[in-house]
């Protein structure tokens, strides 16, 4: 993910039906979604917890994940409070240093837990995986991602992200920009991708977030991965919402687009010099081709 430049044009598939509640004082009020999106330039990440795909950011453990740091100091955090439950002596330091430098985690910690008179019921690899679900899931939560594409033509995309082909598509031009060098291509693979120490730095679990299943090769993704953890973001930063509006350089209608909506983007594009096309379909194959409006 990291070596491959990012492209000239990137695109995001919107709908025009999507509303959220924005809070004024004391009185809420629904605001339509498109029109920061298009009007303010703004983008709104998503948390992995609400993608379709369940396998997405979903971090994978082997083996040789209980070699990393990060399994590591899970386990001896999972160990501490057992070790209080059942009233028997803590985890020493020697024990943790001698953990941390151990090229065998599981046949380590057995040997802790015998010293003690106890025992693992299950392996390592299951303890492991189940006391880090909470704390995936947290990873998760602290997350915040926002998805591009290389297509603009995709008939399925357009179905599925843009409401059957009644929505809209935003193109930014992100190439040799500050954004450029953050935006990173999804990896594609028919195998899963297992966590390793190289997955995790100062600001979170990135690693994961770029891989999926080959299934969604023909999306051709790109993601912007950021972070809500509080360490990361500063307070006076706003969280959920970035804006791009400088990297705005075209927006495209989908056939299907309602004439109220197109009047609209229209209006606003013309006023600021932003191209419009309107995606048409093409009579001899089955194909989508963009075509300029012209102001």
């Amino acid at each position: 993910g990291d070596l491959v430049e990012c492209p000239k044009y990137l695109y995001r598939y919107r709908s025009f039906d999507d509303k959220k509640i924005e809070c004024l004082g004391d009185r809420s009020l629904q605001v339509e979604t498109w029109k920061k999106e298009v009007f303010e330039g703004r983008v709104m990440p998503t948390c992995p917890l609400y993608f379709n795909d369940p396998y997405d950011c979903d971090f994978c453990i082997d083996q040789k994940t209980l070699q990393s740091k990060f399994a590591k100091s899970t386990i001896i955090e999972n160990l501490k409070p057992i070790f209080e439950k059942l009233k028997i002596e803590t985890i020493t330091e020697k024990e943790i240093e001698n953990l941390h430098n151990s090229s065998n985690t599981e046949e380590t910690v057995e040997e802790i837990l015998k010293i003690r008179g106890c025992n693992l019921k299950m392996s390592l690899l299951d303890v492991f995986c189940n006391g880090l679900k909470s704390k995936i899931d947290d990873l998760k939560k602290g997350l915040a991602v926002v998805c591009f594409t290389e297509d603009v033509k995709s008939i399925l995309m357009w179905s599925h992200y843009a409401n059957n082909h009644r929505g809209f598509c935003i193109e930014y031009k992100l190439a040799q920009t500050d954004l450029s060098k953050q935006i990173r291509k999804v990896i594609y693979s028919s195998e899963r991708h297992y966590l390793r120490d190289e997955d995790l730095n100062e600001k979170g679990i990135f690693g994961p977030t770029l891989y999926k299943s080959d299934v969604w090769k023909y999306e051709k993704e790109w993601r912007y991965v950021t972070a809500n953890f509080p360490w990361v973001i500063s307070k006076n930063e706003k969280r959920f919402s970035m804006d791009f509006s400088k990297y705005i350089s075209g927006i495209y209608l989908g056939t299907n687009t309602p004439e109220d909506k197109e009047k609209e983007v229209k209006k606003f594009c013309f006023k600021k010099n932003i191209p419009v096309y309107k995606m048409k379909m093409k009579y001899d194959t089955y194909a989508l081709e963009p075509q300029k409006i012209d102001n």
